[in-house]
């Protein structure tokens, strides 16, 4: 069964029903988003010594995203200690940062001429990795096809 994609994801392609896990690594935090039957259920951000938050959705995932990006060796060692390396894919990641943080502006709405400023400079007031591995995780399933 083929479902498409609500918002926020912004594919107009069709995605395959799939429980899908997308990881941004970073040196000391990595975005997550969980995806299932083609649809954004769960994102978020958490540092590596929270990594074990996690774990009861490994089971659940046919496939870890993972983003071959800054810290991603240590990531997945620790994917490794979990035992599922077998269903970790490693993408490459470039422009998803750049592309997180256009998003980042288009979904939230601010005022006043700090947020302007931000705006302008392309410059998040929180970290975005969370949004980063959605486009990593919305890469892959469109890739898919």
């Amino acid at each position: 069964m083929l479902i498409p994609f609500p918002y926020p994801c912004k594919l107009a392609r069709w995605a395959p029903d799939l429980h899908l896990i997308a990881l941004d690594p970073g040196r000391e935090k990595f975005g997550y988003a969980i995806f299932k039957d083609g649809k954004l259920e769960e994102r978020g951000i958490l540092t590596l010594s929270q990594f074990s938050s996690l774990s009861d959705k490994w089971g659940e995932a046919e496939k870890v995203v993972l983003g071959k990006g800054t810290g991603w060796k240590l990531l997945y060692q620790l994917l490794k200690e979990q035992g599922i390396e077998e269903k970790v894919v490693l993408k490459g990641e470039e422009g998803s940062t750049e592309e997180a943080k256009r998003r980042f502006f288009q979904e939230r709405q601010g005022k006043g001429i700090i947020w302007l400023l931000r705006k302008w400079l392309n410059l998040p007031d929180r970290p975005v990795d969370d949004i980063s591995a959605q486009i990593i995780g919305e890469n892959f399933l469109k890739n898919m096809e």
